[in-house]
């Protein structure tokens, strides 16, 4: 007669298990679990002891490790058997998913960590994902691991080796996860241009998962692409509170709306403007700061009147017109570069979008 399944999902009868790896019954025996808790033990050795295998395995959403299976006692003859009946799926080398069907993303996500070993650790868009830094989910996974160790990449899986692991690691969270900051920089090394690299530090700071600080901080920390570029830019005022915004300006209302381009940071005497239209007269000033300071605002009353002597119109948004309503924002300033002659084309971004009635006025 066959052997009988040792393994019982979630709402079965629990046998006695007869585990080859018998330390976890003998450490929960005597009481000692922080015993395990040695440097090198996965990140879910303090689950699988409180909660058991069988809730371990559904909030992993039906994925389990092979170590995960003999820790819990589960037998080398059952897993075998179950893969071989094909009751079991492998997701990853010595990961299997018990459940019919494909299993969801974030099963493939722990999945990928149970594969590359204790030292684990979400990174780069798998992490910002995991965050919320980003709605939606990366087409790959992404998981570094301690320079120490070697694993191999998997279809849709790249391990990223990295000294100083632990360092980038949010502390107190599982699944281990790097923090947001450094899931951003780890994905600009993947931007092809600043222009690319400076929009996703501005969509990551949209979300409000993360602040610009958090993120120059991680970025003094270790050498990145575009490292040099993103802390000039963002170093200067407030953090780079104003230049952020600007990346956004160009981004959600120039560009989208097929305004002309306008030249930024152009000196004009003892004033800086931010995004300036030479040909036409008008700057435009944008604000990030959250709160107005009294002396700041009378310096920037003094700037503007200084542009009017010129001859040129100021046209001031803060965040939340350029998170908000960057269509409002580009009809406005459609409609005063048409009053000061530009007789150019500019595009809707979509159909709804307000500049569409200027288009159609033209």
């Amino acid at each position: 007669m066959a052997e009988p399944d040792r393994f019982h999902t979630r709402r079965a009868t629990r046998p006695e298990y007869t585990s080859r790896s018998p330390v976890l019954v003998a450490s929960t025996r005597r009481g000692h679990l922080w015993d395990m808790l040695l440097a090198d033990e996965p990140w879910w050795t303090l689950r699988l002891a409180t909660t058991g295998l069988d809730e371990l395995i559904d909030q992993q959403d039906g994925v389990v490790g092979r170590d995960q299976l003999l820790l819990g006692g589960v037998s080398e003859v059952v897993i075998r058997r179950k893969v071989r009946r094909r009751e079991w799926t492998v997701v990853w080398p010595r990961v299997y998913a018990i459940r019919p069907g494909a299993p969801t993303a974030y099963g493939n996500a722990i999945g990928a960590l149970l594969y590359s070993g204790p030292t684990a650790t979400w990174s780069h868009a798998t992490a910002a994902y995991q965050l919320g830094l980003r709605k939606t989910s990366p087409a790959g996974l992404d998981v570094s691991i301690d320079a120490t160790r070697r694993v191999r990449d998997q279809p849709g899986l790249r391990i990223h080796r990295v000294t100083r692991l632990g360092e980038r690691r949010l502390a107190g969270l599982t699944p281990p996860r790097v923090t947001g900051a450094h899931s951003v920089i780890d994905q600009l090394a993947e931007r092809p241009s600043l222009a690319r690299a400076l929009a996703l530090v501005a969509d990551s700071c949209q979300s409000r998962r993360v602040s610009l600080d958090d993120i120059l901080t991680a970025s003094h920390s270790r050498p990145h692409r575009w490292g040099a570029e993103l802390r000039a830019m963002a170093g200067d005022t407030l953090r780079g509170s104003d230049s952020i915004l600007e990346v956004m300006y160009v981004r959600d209302v120039e560009l989208r709306h097929r305004l002309p381009t306008s030249t930024r940071q152009r000196s004009l005497g003892q004033d800086i403007a931010d995004c300036s239209y030479d040909d036409f007269g008008i700057l435009v000033e944008l604000d990030g700061r959250l709160h107005l300071v009294a002396d700041r605002r009378w310096r920037d009353m003094a700037k503007d009147n200084r542009s009017a002597l010129r001859g040129e119109l100021t046209l001031r948004y803060g965040w939340f017109d350029v998170h908000q309503n960057a269509c409002g924002v580009a009809l406005q300033v459609t409609c005063v570069l048409r009053q000061r002659g530009f007789r150019g084309h500019v595009r809707p971004c979509r159909v709804a979008c307000p500049v569409s009635h200027v288009v159609i006025a033209a």
